[in-house]
């Protein structure tokens, strides 16, 4: 199926580095090759179906995709991650050098520090009205990552602050390390009714970390301060402003 990537078809709408660089991934193979099973129009793109079972938008390059043509998808680290690239038919709809991959990144980074500042002004005095209602423990523990980062209140306390507000919720209505620790394989009706105000926006990481938080609260309070932040498994702790004693980790 290689045939389908000859550097002979037409490349008229890239730049001279964006062939460049996609003759190098063909050569390498670093693209797959899916055949169109299925095609559907949704408001401004082409949404195709292909015969491995998958499914992705190609947008609209003003090229019609039919069943039994072929799609090249290029990826940016690896199959399955972002697109950087796609031929329809061995002819190039788009691709992306890796500098204009790493503006792209750079923008999106930028948007998203943009949005995250947004959502703090506009939940500061919500996150303020939680701290103020948290346990002194918790507070310390709040105020550890607001010394160890100066950004930590708009890139990561509504985060930790649900975290914390959660725990303190199952700590309250448990009250005991036994129950707390039986409390995760209980089903979702009996966490609910063992635990009223318990939230149903939890990802993994944030109901472990509550809960781990709840047991050290009616456990041994010292640990809730020293506990790693609820983010650090997924930032780390230099990201986060986790300040703890290296020494003492060893």
């Amino acid at each position: 199926m290689n045939n389908v990537l000859e550097d002979s078809m037409d490349q008229h709408n890239l730049t001279n580095d964006q062939k460049e660089e996609r003759s190098l991934h063909a050569i390498s193979d670093l693209g797959s090759h899916h055949i169109v099973k299925k095609v559907e129009r949704y408001k401004d793109a082409w949404v195709i179906h292909t015969d491995d079972s998958s499914s992705f938008n190609m947008g609209d390059y003003g090229r019609e995709p039919k069943p039994g043509d072929v799609v090249t998808l290029y990826y940016v680290n690896g199959r399955w991650t972002m697109f950087r690239g796609m031929d329809l038919n061995g002819v190039p709809l788009y691709f992306k050098t890796d500098a204009e991959v790493e503006t792209e990144r750079q923008a999106s980074i930028v948007k998203h520090k943009a949005e995250q500042r947004q959502r703090f002004i506009d939940s500061k005095d919500e996150l303020d009205a939680h701290y103020d209602a948290l346990p002194d423990v918790f507070k310390q523990r709040i105020d550890k990552f607001r010394t160890g980062n100066p950004d930590f209140r708009w890139e990561y306390e509504a985060y930790e602050m649900f975290t914390c507000t959660q725990a303190v919720l199952i700590a309250e209505a448990l009250k005991d390390e036994q129950s707390i620790v039986a409390f995760p394989d209980l089903p979702w009706e009996k966490q609910l009714a063992a635990v009223p105000g318990l939230s149903d926006g939890h990802s993994g990481n944030t109901f472990g970390a509550a809960v781990l938080l709840a047991r050290l609260y009616v456990t041994n309070q010292e640990f809730v301060v020293k506990m790693h932040g609820a983010m650090v498994p997924l930032v780390g702790c230099e990201e986060y402003g986790c300040t703890h004693d290296k020494e003492a980790d060893r």
